[in-house]
């Protein structure tokens, strides 16, 4: 009961700050469900590299292997040296050693990709190239000095260790993707003001452009070992991922999954796994087709309809659709329907939390109750609650 009543306290303080903010803050709110979805216009900037006018003598054929690995071991091992360089405070990275052929690999985004690198929309890690080869990384910018970097650093490494633990071993790569793809849409938001173009803006931030969504979502599946690449479209301004799965490649937009406005606590999936011919249908335009996304396997599966989080427990699937709490096991079954509820779900330890306008509601899954544990009125709070989310196991 104590624990409860702790809970209600945190979650009341935040919703008479949000309550408040109604009168303080700009007519911004978060669009009502039955709204049209705003999509972004466009904002990927390529980084192109530089050339290198030092004097580089080109590699011979006779000076070792060229590196050949894929394109996420290659981003790895420049992680982890632009990583000892920042803590080293250096400003330059050699990369000659790795052989690195610029037409075998690009660069072009590599300054986006890692949480590790700042969120500055013109100081970034410029590719540097000599001939064939790229030969260097320049750090333009750091997040100040070697001790205040450590810091960040370590706030990211805890950061992306609790967004691991969303994915777990028991889960198929498919429900891996859906919960990181869920995580970003509902805890970040598109940057309207274009200053978060890389991974760090969504992740650390929870903002940024679709670059910044597109990166951050590769960053996290390569990590889990989902292979996962970046899906650039000039004609669009655009960006998202290719993510490979059962033998075949998918497109998942995650910026046109959010919402603008944002809205608190939601993820539709309109554009999550679908093959090319189903983008394009949807409006997507592409200058190449390196993934041939063919494959239409995921197309009528039961989140497409759910426009919350999806938590899967014990081979069970828990989401919002239609104003209900829903659970699938191969079956789909109605929990709730207490009243209409908004598309926001989330879930703590062994419970769902989700909310209508007025309630926020606690649904146990080791009993099957239901259970309000905050209502505005009760609460003498004017204003709605727009949606629930977890993070760092907290309720927000």
């Amino acid at each position: 009961m104590e624990r409860r009543k702790k809970r209600i306290v945190k979650l009341t303080a935040f919703l008479f700050l949000l309550a408040a903010s109604i009168f303080v803050m700009p007519q911004k709110a978060f669009a009502d469900e039955n709204e049209d979805v705003t999509l972004p216009t466009g904002d990927i900037k390529p980084m192109e590299p530089q050339q290198d006018e030092s004097g580089i003598d080109t590699y011979g054929a006779d000076e070792g292997d060229e590196f050949s690995g894929t394109e996420y071991e290659l981003y790895t091992v420049l992680e982890n040296r632009v990583k000892e360089a920042m803590l080293a405070g250096n400003e330059w990275v050699s990369i000659k050693d790795l052989k690195i052929r610029r037409d075998t690999y690009d660069l072009s985004f590599y300054y986006g990709y890692s949480p590790y690198f700042p969120s500055d929309t013109y100081n970034r890690i410029i590719a540097w190239y000599g001939d064939a080869y790229y030969t260097g990384l320049r750090i333009t910018n750091t997040f100040g000095t070697p001790e205040e970097t450590k810091q960040i650093f370590n706030a990211v490494d805890e950061k992306l260790a609790s967004i691991y633990k969303l994915a777990n071993n028991s889960m198929t790569d498919e429900q891996k993707a859906l919960v990181i793809h869920d995580y970003l849409v509902s805890h970040a938001e598109y940057d309207l003001n274009y200053k978060n173009y890389t991974s760090y803006g969504v992740l650390m931030d929870g903002r940024g452009v679709c670059q910044s969504y597109a990166l951050a979502y590769m960053y996290i599946l390569n990590h889990l070992g989902i292979e996962t690449h970046l899906v650039s479209s000039r004609s669009m301004n655009h960006a998202w991922n290719a993510v490979k799965m059962d033998g075949q490649y998918y497109n998942v937009d995650c910026t046109f999954d959010d919402p603008i406005y944002d809205r608190f606590g939601q993820a539709r999936h309109t554009y999550f796994l679908r093959s090319t011919e189903e983008m394009e249908e949807l409006g997507h335009t592409f200058d190449n087709k390196l993934y041939e996304c063919t494959s239409t396997k995921y197309s009528s599966s039961f989140w497409r309809a759910a426009n919350s989080p999806v938590y899967f427990q014990n081979k069970n699937a828990y989401y919002i659709k239609w104003g209900s709490l829903r659970l699938t096991d191969g079956t789909e079954e109605t929990l709730s329907q207490t009243e209409s509820f908004r598309d926001t779900l989330a879930q703590k330890d062994n419970a769902l939390y989700y909310c209508s306008k007025q309630n926020i509601y606690e649904y146990s899954l080791e009993d099957n109750t239901e259970t309000v544990i905050i209502n505005l009125a009760d609460q003498s709070i004017a204003g709605t609650i727009s949606g629930v989310r977890k993070e760092k196991n907290e309720l927000e």
